[in-house]
């Protein structure tokens, strides 16, 4: 098992906010992403640029526990309801 040092929100989450969820009963799942910095903040620099397929993980891992959660589950919008507006990258 790999040794992990705690620093900032990362120790304050495991420290109280994750057994304070725990002791009040709510449901939570905590999932690491080795190397992956704090919600996945880049800051446009070479060494921490996103990791498309972590990034995608995380994504999936997210959308799984939601959804064993939610009662209504999603549903496709209506493309007609929808207006495109173009991008352009500057």
């Amino acid at each position: 098992m790999q040794k992990v040092t705690l620093t900032g929100v990362n120790k304050f989450n495991a420290e109280i906010t994750i057994p304070e969820l725990r002791a009040a009963g709510k449901t939570l799942e905590v999932i690491t992403y080795t190397g992956e910095p704090h919600a996945f903040a880049f800051v446009s620099t070479p060494t921490r640029t996103p990791r498309p397929a972590i990034s995608r993980k995380a994504f999936e891992d997210v959308d799984a526990f939601i959804r064993k959660h939610l009662t209504t589950k999603p549903s496709p919008i209506d493309p007609s309801v929808v207006q495109h507006e173009p991008f352009e990258k500057k």
